[in-house]
């Protein structure tokens, strides 16, 4: 969180902690299953949709460093959003394997809340 602010220097960052919450459960699942139907995400993200238009994604790699996984949030460029409106998710998983191997899921996101909702 402190980089993705730090990357946002001009702007305020709001994270949306119901968001935060809603995608931190489906980062185990993502992990455990290999893969998720799309149609499951949307169906579980279906609160957020009614309110946001969302835009970003997961990302899974392994661990190596700190600085790769910064990296490469930075590099989905989900930061450079500049609507004034705009709130951010952004959270992480990681599951140990046997021998010190861990992957890593982040979810970043870009949450704009739709303009006819008051």
């Amino acid at each position: 969180r402190e980089s993705f602010m730090r990357w946002r220097r001009r702007n305020r960052t709001f994270f949306n902690r119901h968001v935060i919450q809603s995608i931190r459960k489906m980062l185990p699942r993502l992990e455990s299953a290999g893969k998720v139907q799309v149609n499951d995400l949307i169906q579980e993200l279906h609160d957020v949709f009614v309110l946001h238009e969302m835009t970003g994604f997961p990302l899974n790699m392994p661990y190596n460093d700190f600085d790769s996984i910064t990296e490469a949030v930075f590099a989905t460029g989900v930061h450079l959003a500049e609507d004034k409106r705009v709130e951010f998710a952004l959270t992480v998983y990681v599951h140990p394997y046997p021998s010190s191997i861990f992957s890593v899921w982040v979810y970043v996101a870009a949450l704009t809340r739709h303009s006819d909702i008051t």
